[in-house]
């Protein structure tokens, strides 16, 4: 009895581990993405080669590994929900008060970050299609270009685009398992039916 108890106690553990590996494996290739593009797309002392090389291997490793990060994006998406609500009440970004933040702009991005941590956790649990991976690749993509380009309301509307891609795919592919048809097909036969 003990030996069992003891085997649940190291497998808790042990998954614990792995999910906080996991969490800080994201929050790497993260910084990687942010110093990457900050050095593609502004003016910094190293040339912009080395940030669009940085922003290469960090969509190889995105490729790669994107079963297994798909799990905790949710996660990563609330570290950048958190930063939001941290912008929306400052009305400035960071600790730097020069760079200030319009409320409206910091509450469109709270509403946007929110709902795509809704999307994205629609995406956990389900085996991802070649669809749902390129529409992951295309947010990933943007949430470069939002994070570099902060605040861009217009990176956070391809996040949401990409992620709502991704999400009436699926839902749409499962409508179509369990009734046989295309929801807007059906609707088009229903209606002729009708006449």
């Amino acid at each position: 009895m003990r030996s069992h108890a003891r085997n649940s106690r190291l497998a808790e553990v042990r998954n614990g581990l792995y999910w906080a590996g996991l969490l800080l494996l994201g929050l790497g290739w993260l910084c990687l993405v942010v110093i990457s593009a900050g050095t593609a797309l502004s003016d910094t002392r190293y040339p912009h080669i080395v940030g669009y090389l940085g922003l290469a291997v960090a969509a190889l490793l995105a490729v790669f590994t994107m079963d297994k990060w798909v799990k905790v994006l949710p996660g990563l998406l609330g570290i950048s929900i958190f930063n939001a609500i941290m912008v929306l009440a400052n009305g400035y970004t960071g600790v730097d008060r020069s760079q200030q933040v319009p409320r409206p702009t910091a509450a469109a991005l709270l509403i946007g970050l929110v709902v795509c941590s809704i999307l994205a956790n629609t995406l956990r649990s389900r085996g991802l299609d070649t669809v749902d991976r390129t529409a992951l690749l295309g947010f990933l993509f943007s949430f470069g270009w939002a994070i570099a380009r902060f605040p861009s309301l217009l990176g956070i509307g391809l996040m949401l685009s990409f992620l709502g891609i991704a999400w009436a795919h699926d839902r749409c592919g499962r409508h179509r398992r369990v009734h046989g048809v295309w929801p807007i097909s059906r609707r088009r036969s229903v209606g002729t039916d009708l006449r």
